[in-house]
């Protein structure tokens, strides 16, 4: 399933957006994927502040996988995206579905 990822604020403006992964987001809690199985296909998935640094240990492991898919540019656009929500506050990273 792809996804268009962004980071909003508060208000649900978008402040920046990643447009279409898909690929490699893993669909079940194997490997320690506890928040990125979480991933909606269909609908929109917002993570926070506080979930950022648990949301980027998940997200180093995919990598590899992102590499195979040829999404490594898309991959470190995500990440740039979450380590930015991570350091300033009221941002929000939201997965949308489709």
């Amino acid at each position: 399933m792809p996804w268009n990822v962004r980071l909003e604020d508060e208000n649900g403006e978008v402040l920046e957006e990643v447009l279409t992964i898909f690929g490699f987001i893993p669909k079940s809690q194997q490997g320690g994927f506890v928040l990125l199985s979480s991933v909606d296909p269909y609908g929109d998935t917002t993570f926070n502040r506080p979930q950022m640094q648990l949301f980027l240990d998940e997200w180093q492991k995919l990598e590899n996988a992102a590499k195979e898919n040829s999404q490594l540019e898309k991959w470190n656009a995500v990440k740039v995206l979450s380590l930015r929500c991570q350091s300033e506050p009221h941002t929000y990273l939201k997965f949308v579905g489709d």
